[in-house]
């Protein structure tokens, strides 16, 4: 699980759920085990895409009422989906 993106949603989970960082664990289920609903589910997607500018397709939000990890895991694919693409050219052009 990459550290530094646990790590923020850890920190957006805890903050929009009051609840202290070490209680949310890789298998914490957000509906679940910390009781959201629709509201909290759309107000984390609005956060995790600020957070980590992406955009969560309507078709993927239900991954967010799941656990945790599984965010991560959604985070990091949509992540590399919508990062330009790195072509040689920009690549010359960087000095690289």
């Amino acid at each position: 699980m990459a550290t530094g993106t646990w790590e923020k949603l850890r920190m957006l989970v805890s903050k929009q759920f009051s609840i202290h960082q070490r209680h949310i664990k890789p298998d914490t289920n957000i509906y679940a085990d910390l009781g959201a609903d629709e509201l909290d589910i759309l107000n984390l997607s609005i956060r995790v895409e600020e957070t980590f500018n992406i955009h969560i397709p309507n078709e993927k939000l239900a991954t967010l009422r799941g656990r945790a990890e599984g965010i991560v895991a959604l985070i990091a694919t949509l992540s590399c989906e919508q990062r330009p693409a790195r072509t040689l050219g920009t690549l010359n052009s960087q000095g690289k």
